[in-house]
């Protein structure tokens, strides 16, 4: 027996016959820019199998996100890209959405995919609380400071 098929051998043992698909990156993080209101994660996936599979259903984790497909058959060896759209509208801070992908596969459970947004405040006014006490001159306080590093515009 030679090296390579050996090799052959020990991949068609381990590798499922079932049919699959191959997530370039399940899992994503994205950073909006200035004046961002939505910010779109691409899934690019190959069906790595010998065998047709159906991607039957696409559903995000809320209505804030929005999930597209161009088509839903994938012959063995074709790529394909699930798009979604978090619209992150009034949301501040760390935000984590899904999109559950239900494929023809039998017995094989939803993938998935995980889409992380850090939305950073329009406005941020350090510190946070100054008090001013009955009294006490009518002045500003010299340690207040406002950051405006996200504009509409």
């Amino acid at each position: 027996m030679t090296v390579k098929s050996f090799f052959l051998l020990i991949f068609g043992l381990v590798t499922p016959v079932c049919a699959q698909l191959k997530w370039e990156r399940p899992e994503q993080t994205l950073v909006p820019r200035l004046g961002e209101k939505t910010a779109t994660a691409k899934y690019r996936f190959t069906n790595v199998s010998s065998s047709p599979i159906a991607i039957l259903k696409v559903q995000p984790s809320c209505g804030c996100t929005t999930a597209t497909l161009a088509k839903k058959a994938y012959a063995p060896g074709e790529s394909g890209e699930i798009d979604a759209t978090f619209n992150f509208a009034g949301h501040v801070g760390h935000q984590e959405k899904w999109i559950s992908v239900t494929t023809d596969i039998e017995d094989s459970d939803p993938t998935i995919l995980s889409l992380v947004v850090d939305i950073p405040p329009d406005v941020t006014i350090r510190p946070e609380f100054v008090m001013w006490r009955i009294g006490d001159p009518i002045a500003p306080k010299n340690n207040a400071r406002v950051d405006t590093r996200r504009s509409s515009h």
